[in-house]
């Protein structure tokens, strides 16, 4: 019988190798510096993933919750591939930019101003650094468990990444606890961020998006 070669550990030693010293040998949103080599994926295909050795996975990280249609949609890639032929990053706005906005509005009609960005990392930022200057206070009222980016979460208590923002945490599902916070410390919150489900605290999906009570006048 022939050898299989695994090529795991391979490119976990190239990887590295080419690596400035220091630098996490992973791709920013994947494990960091892990004490093993851990999966390189070679391909996706709907809900499975195939690794470099040829091992079949059912994915469940899914895109940390943004790949909904799964991997290799057929529309998405014709449709990426189309607008590739088309040319990309203009530095200037596009009919689909406005065909974009105009669902997204259309889902949420609440949505008074609409900004889009290259990231949910950016976009949380930019709404909360608005937010506090709009605002003239610098506070954030967060709910435990939350993820609101590379930068600002709290999936395990605070991570010593975070922007340097004061905030007020509050519990998640529980709108009381969170209508007597910001009635608490309304005079100094900028702004109350909560995602309708927390994918890094184990997809909690909320009973009820706390009434409005997210709004701090």
């Amino acid at each position: 019988m022939r050898r299989r070669v695994t090529w795991q550990p391979i490119l976990a030693a190239q990887n590295s190798a080419e690596k400035p010293k220091g630098i996490c040998p992973v791709e920013i949103r994947a494990p960091r510096c892990i004490s093993h080599h851990f999966l390189y994926i070679a391909k996706g295909e709907g809900s499975r993933l195939t690794d470099v050795d040829g091992h079949s996975y059912i994915d469940f990280i899914n895109e940390y919750t943004a790949g909904v249609l799964g991997h290799s949609n057929a529309l998405i890639a014709e449709t990426i591939s189309r607008t590739i032929a088309q040319g990309l990053n203009f530095g200037a706005p596009t009919e689909h930019e406005v065909k974009l906005s105009a669902e997204l509005r259309k889902r949420f009609p609440a949505m008074e101003l609409l900004r889009l960005c290259n990231s949910g990392t950016e976009a949380n930022l930019l709404a909360m650094a608005t937010a506090r200057a709009v605002s003239r206070k610098d506070t954030i009222m967060i709910f435990n468990g939350a993820y609101h980016g590379s930068v600002f979460y709290f999936s395990h208590g605070p991570s010593p990444l975070n922007m340097p923002f004061p905030v007020i945490t509050s519990t998640f599902n529980d709108p009381e606890k969170a209508a007597s916070d910001i009635a608490k410390h309304g005079g100094k919150l900028a702004a109350v961020i909560v995602e309708p489900m927390q994918g890094g605290a184990g997809a909690a999906r909320h009973t009820c998006l706390y009434r409005g009570t997210s709004r701090c006048n």
